[in-house]
């Protein structure tokens, strides 16, 4: 005996339009559309390239972090000239302990790495900057790897 087959359910497919973006996904393309657009005139503008530099330091004017912050920037296409080292707070130097970290990160031994340290500062005429003390430059940290490396 034949019987009829029962229906298959068929699948109905996916809706040729994509779902409409929830409120915080249109804030989200909005705030990257800004900061695109931002970008594209600090590529070409000066004063929008270092508006956005001095924003970004702002709240945290560590010399790392500030250098840190203009070799993104550089990376996305605005040039160095409109982000002169001189408009960082303090241009190519560290304090002691951003170089301490950055010395035990590549490797050396910290109780090396303290005393070096020390024993540059007390060879060197000191800097001191009020809110952040003592900074090394370039010159001294390559001096502290040479003495470490020995």
């Amino acid at each position: 005996m034949l019987i009829e087959p029962r229906p298959l359910p068929v699948y109905d497919g996916d809706s040729p339009w994509p779902p409409a973006p929830d409120q915080a996904e249109r804030a989200g393309r909005k705030v990257m559309g800004a900061m695109n657009a931002w970008y594209a005139r600090a590529r070409v503008d000066a004063d929008a390239a270092r508006t956005i530099l001095r924003l970004l330091t702002e709240f945290d004017t560590r010399p790392a972090h500030a250098t840190r912050h203009r070799d993104v920037l550089i990376g996305e296409g605005i040039p160095s000239r409109f982000l002169r080292n001189d408009l960082l707070r303090y241009p190519g130097r560290r304090t002691r302990e951003e170089t301490e970290t950055l010395l035990v990160a590549e490797g050396f031994d910290p109780s090396e790495v303290a005393y070096e340290l020390d024993r540059c500062i007390d060879e060197t005429v000191t800097r001191d900057v009020p809110e952040v003390g003592v900074l090394i430059d370039n010159d001294e940290l390559a001096r502290i790897r040479t003495r470490l490396e020995l």
